[in-house]
């Protein structure tokens, strides 16, 4: 028997549905039961079962699938990053059993892939084991293993990812990422909030440089970092980096296209190197000024990705704008994009200052560099300047 007119299920339309089938009163045989959707692929299945106890029929199934997956993200709107493709999943399964107790195995395979690869499936004493994980991701792997009890709901998963290139998913950074990765929780109460994970992962040789023609913004080396799931936030218990050691909190929001939300993070910088940031500049203020010297922090960044806050004690050294050349200059900054702020950095002569608005625009500003002195206001859209001592000379 099959379908006259496509099936849908769901997202998915299943273009045939065909089953060749025998029945007598002490056996079921399913001689081949085949479902093609409409996208592409099929599944076969065969078996038999036995009716001689109707109040516990034994049966036994295989079935081979073959489809397509890249169709079936499309049609429930998942998105993938450009290049992406999932590609072919392939599978054997075999089970047996009654309705009281039931023993499945499933072994799987993604081939044509961005990550190819495979692993199995085991259902047992009312388990379900998830087993030799494996995917090639470029020159790395990531592996996994799970089990669930069907009883009482909990579940236990770990992955593994080795030497994964981190370039597989943003064009600014680079380096080979290894994680270790460990969660728990409960399938019949599958509440992000209540599940418990952690882990720890290190890039290796990592580097970051925001645009091709930029120059890397850290010297090139390990990010290290040891992290824990706490229900909406992910706790950092230590981020190192060359120059940088990190902790705290970040916020996981959900709904924003970015899933980033309350940032509370404790965070020391250590001799900075700000000639880097020369070639993030446009190319007018490129060729008129460059900076060098090497700044320090020790503070924290609050707020949200999209109105964070800065607040700590900074150290500018050797600091130099063209043939503006700096004494060393400390002092506290306090910036929000919500709300404004300030920065007064004084060395035992030289300063830097300014105060600015919420939108932000400055209300005040001083720069003091020996006899040189500029100090201004902001009033509308308009800047307010005096200057006093600039070498023009040089």
């Amino acid at each position: 028997r099959s379908n006259r007119q496509p099936v849908r299920v769901d997202q998915v339309e299943i273009a045939t549905v065909a089953a060749d089938f025998a029945l007598n009163p002490e056996q079921f045989t399913l001689q081949e039961l085949r479902v093609v959707p409409a996208d592409g692929g099929g599944v076969l299945a065969q078996g038999q079962a036995d009716l001689t106890d109707l109040t516990d029929p034994r049966f036994q199934l295989t079935a081979q699938v073959d489809v397509p997956v890249d169709p079936f993200t499309e049609r429930y709107g998942v998105a993938l990053p450009a290049d992406t493709v999932i590609g072919s999943f392939t599978a054997d399964v075999a089970a047996e059993g009654t309705l009281q107790s039931q023993t499945a195995f499933a072994q799987w395979q993604l081939s044509d892939s961005s990550f190819p690869g495979g692993g199995e499936v085991t259902l047992a004493d009312n388990r379900i084991l998830v087993d030799n994980t494996r995917l090639q991701v470029s020159d790395g792997t990531v592996t996994a293993n799970a089990i669930a009890e069907l009883e009482t709901g909990t579940w236990q998963a770990t992955a593994t990812t080795s030497q994964v290139p981190i370039e597989q998913f943003t064009n600014q950074a680079q380096g080979a990422l290894s994680a270790n990765l460990t969660a728990e929780g409960n399938l019949y109460d599958f509440d992000l909030a209540k599940i418990q994970a952690g882990g720890d992962a290190t890039v290796a040789d990592a580097r970051v440089q925001l645009t091709p023609d930029s120059e890397p913004l850290l010297p090139p080396g390990d990010w290290v970092t040891t992290f824990a799931w706490q229900g909406d936030r992910l706790a950092i218990a230590n981020f190192t980096a060359p120059n940088i050691q990190a902790d705290g909190t970040l916020g996981v929001d959900f709904a924003q296209a970015i899933p980033l939300g309350a940032i509370a993070l404790n965070v020391a910088l250590r001799d900075f190197d700000l000639r880097p940031l020369n070639s993030l500049a446009p190319a007018t203020v490129h060729d008129y000024a460059q900076i060098a010297g090497l700044t320090s922090f020790t503070g924290q960044i609050t707020g949200t990705l999209e109105y964070p806050q800065v607040s700590g004690i900074a150290r500018l050294e050797d600091l130099a704008r063209n043939q503006f050349a700096f004494e060393p200059l400390a002092g506290p900054v306090d910036l929000s994009l919500a709300n404004g702020g300030q920065i007064d950095l004084q060395g035992t002569g030289d300063l830097l200052a300014l105060v600015v608005n919420a939108d932000p625009w400055p209300v005040s500003f001083g720069v003091r560099n020996q006899a040189f002195l500029a100090a201004g206001y902001g009033a509308g859209r308009q800047i307010h300047v005096d200057i006093q001592q600039l070498p023009l000379a040089e």
